[in-house]
């Protein structure tokens, strides 16, 4: 429990005080963080709280991974990517957030991710690491991080699937889907397209009657007819 507040100081954030000369903010550490004089106004409090916390939430490795969360950088990744970065944020600032981005040794990589590929899976560790490489290159690159620690570690291996869904097993499956699970997977199927890249299909896609008309992601363009009864590529 905190400290018992006068009646007069119910308007104070959690863990402000009243000090000698000043209003203090005390967290869980033990630490004192002088923000204003006592002459100060209760706006100017509250500012100087706000900046005060702010500043202990983007220290350290959290801080990186926060602001790279906010970057540029981070907005130009698809879409999908960006979920999934959200997530795994989570893990690796629960294991590295409060160290400082410069003692992070490969010695800690490798043992988290042997850890992680034990608890959860090694693709999903691959993929935190992934991540946890990227924000340590951008904060390289901008002077956040003096080395790029992540490079002499490796990820677990992984292989490559060998074998297709059939078509029998697709319908099998089908025959549970809704009527929109079912049309989601005879678009993929018919055009090759990535789950991100069909949900981010434009409506002038849609020209009915021709069908549906896919501008695939390659070097050649390749344009997609794709209607009820055929697919015509050109």
């Amino acid at each position: 429990m905190g400290r018992a507040r006068r009646p007069a100081d119910a308007w104070l954030p959690e863990r402000v005080y009243r000090g000698k000369s000043a209003f203090e903010y005390r967290p869980r550490d033990g630490s004192c963080v002088r923000l204003a004089p006592l002459t100060a106004s209760q706006e100017e409090v509250r500012r100087a709280y706000a900046k005060a916390t702010d500043q202990r939430e983007r220290a350290g490795f959290r801080g990186l991974v926060l602001d790279y969360l906010d970057s540029a950088a981070f907005a130009k990744l698809a879409e999908q990517t960006r979920r999934a970065y959200r997530r795994y944020a989570v893990q690796l600032v629960d294991v590295f957030g409060a160290m400082d981005p410069d003692d992070i040794e490969p010695r800690h990589i490798r043992e988290w991710l042997d850890v992680r590929g034990a608890a959860k899976s090694e693709t999903v560790a691959n993929r935190e690491f992934a991540m946890l490489g990227a924000v340590v290159r951008w904060g390289y690159e901008r002077g956040r991080v003096k080395e790029r620690r992540t490079l002499g570690v490796r990820r677990f291996a992984e292989e490559a699937r060998d074998r297709v869904v059939t078509p029998a097993e697709l319908e099998a499956f089908a025959k549970h889907a809704g009527p929109r699970l079912r049309a989601y997977i005879a678009i993929r199927m018919c055009t090759g397209l990535r789950q991100g890249e069909l949900l981010a299909l434009p409506l002038r896609a849609l020209t009915q009657p021709d069908g549906v008309v896919v501008e695939h992601p390659s070097k050649d363009r390749k344009s997609t007819r794709l209607n009820s009864s055929h697919l015509v590529i050109s």
